[in-house]
């Protein structure tokens, strides 16, 4: 069964879930003995839109792929196609804002009393560390490098 792109959806669709798009037209006992093809029509049971276009599975499955990866898919005319996403400001520092936090909660633990006891430099490091997240400038690109252990 085929795979579809909808712009205005802005999403994929399969016929093995959304239904066929085309289904054979009924025909008669003298059709169906002389061996015509049925004539096939839209099915009304069918819910992909109207504006979807076919696409072949190795371009469905590299689509996914790339979702999967962070781009975003869009349609400029041509058929779906997957770009780095266009965040507006807003969005891009809340996602650096959460980046940062999970950065601070997976390194909590370097800051509680019984730990890194016999290596002080490395808790002093630890805590630089936390206090450059808390100080990261949202809009910058670039972020603070975690400190490593001495061997």
């Amino acid at each position: 069964m085929g795979k579809f792109w909808s712009a205005g959806a802005g999403g994929f669709f399969d016929e093995d879930i959304h239904g066929a798009k085309l289904i054979a037209a009924p025909q008669t006992a003298r059709e169906i003995k002389a061996g015509k093809r049925p004539k096939m029509v839209p099915n009304p049971d069918c819910i992909i839109p109207t504006d979807a276009v076919a696409i072949s599975v190795q371009t469905y499955n590299r689509l996914l792929d790339e979702q999967s990866a962070g781009l975003e898919i869009v349609d400029l005319g041509n058929g779906p196609l997957a770009r780095t996403r266009e965040l507006d400001p807003e969005t891009r520092q809340t996602m650096r804002q959460r980046q940062r936090d999970r950065l601070l909660a997976a390194s909590d633990w370097t800051q509680l009393g019984d730990t890194l006891v016999d290596e002080p430099q490395l808790k002093s490091a630890w805590a630089a560390y936390r206090q450059a997240l808390r100080d990261l400038d949202m809009d910058a690109e670039d972020w603070p490098a975690a400190p490593v252990a001495a061997d």
